[in-house]
């Protein structure tokens, strides 16, 4: 695995995530203990059995199959490490968004601190070969066609600059990620009486997080504005791979991947460098667009914009012109209503 899919396995691999619930978990109990809602003494118990390496992950697993309970089996996994006092204590009053939610909320700020890193380190890289290669002339096509002369630089600061949109998207939406998720069965803070914005308080705190305004577990929309932009980065780096890819092709051999001795290409043909940077490889660019199919429909107009956005780096009716004019329609139909 690479960086980027280390770095993604240590926050939604199933053991990192059951360690953040179990980490939610006990930052639930510290907090409720401090209010008054549960008793004090049940806490380290509590701290002490929210380890993932004490419990039986096959048991959890049973428990889930055998009630239908996203987390049933986690509490009974808990409760039989626990005192019998402390496991009837265990995210008293919360539900499960409460604990699941939270535990997202703190993974979309790791997920956004380790994205928002490697674009700026791309961002520089960038930077440094379009100023190397301000002066080296190459064809600008359309169509697929050699057209008017322009240089490499030209072509890779248009990569800059999206890449830069890209991490002002990034700043713009941090202010709304960040905001844990804890308000009981259906929402009101009942269950924790006329404690539960000191509740929330210090829980939030606690976890780096910021209460909020109001429930969102049935709001998605912030989740949706982010993987939505994710899916733009994707679509850009699969434009950007593409055309790395086409441009080392030996009838065009503009570009060339830097070769290490001793890379094999192709054990049957030895005269061939097979390109593996700009291929897409297992994780193809084009899946991470499919998750907005999910969560919610999309116009024609955006799903054209961002489909418009890979494929190649030159304008023709797929890329570009064609999808403005999708896109044009839709917004003006839309706004008309």
């Amino acid at each position: 695995m690479n960086r980027i899919e280390c770095g993604l396995q240590a926050i939604f691999g199933g053991g990192p995530r059951t360690q953040g619930w179990l980490e939610v978990i006990a930052a639930l109990a510290e907090a409720q203990a401090e209010t008054g809602l549960i008793p004090a003494e049940v806490v380290p118990e509590i701290r002490r059995v929210c380890r993932v390496e004490l419990l039986d992950m096959a048991a959890i697993h049973r428990g889930y199959q055998e009630s239908g309970h996203s987390t049933m089996g986690l509490i009974r996994e808990l409760k039989r490490h626990c005192s019998s006092a402390a496991g009837e204590w265990l995210y008293y009053g919360a539900t499960v968004h409460d604990i699941t939610d939270t535990w997202l909320a703190i993974a979309l700020l790791k997920v956004w601190a380790n994205v928002f890193r490697d674009l700026r380190d791309l961002e520089v890289i960038l930077l440094d070969s379009a100023l190397t290669h301000r002066d080296t002339p190459m064809p600008g096509r359309t169509h697929g066609q050699p057209g008017l002369p322009i240089t490499f630089g030209f072509k890779v600061v248009v990569w800059v600059r999206e890449v830069r949109r890209h991490i002002d998207r990034l700043k713009d939406i941090r202010p709304r990620l960040g905001r844990g998720e804890l308000a009981g069965g259906v929402g009101s803070l009942s269950s924790f009486l006329e404690r539960g914005f000191e509740v929330q308080e210090r829980f939030f705190a606690k976890l780096g997080l910021r209460p909020p305004d109001i429930v969102w577990n049935t709001a998605r929309d912030t989740l949706v504005d982010f993987i939505n932009l994710l899916a733009m980065m994707g679509a850009t780096f699969d434009k950007i791979g593409q055309e790395i890819y086409n441009l080392q092709r030996p009838e065009i051999g503009e570009v060339r991947e830097g070769f290490v001795s001793g890379t094999v290409g192709s054990i049957t043909m030895p005269h061939t460098r097979t390109p593996e940077t700009g291929q897409p490889g297992p994780a193809d660019p084009a899946q991470c667009r499919l998750p907005g199919r999910k969560f919610g429909p999309r116009s024609r107009a955006g799903w054209a914009l961002l489909e418009g956005g890979v494929g190649t780096d030159w304008p023709d009716l797929r890329h570009g012109w064609g999808a403005a004019a999708v896109g044009q329609n839709d917004v003006r139909q839309f706004a008309g209503r």
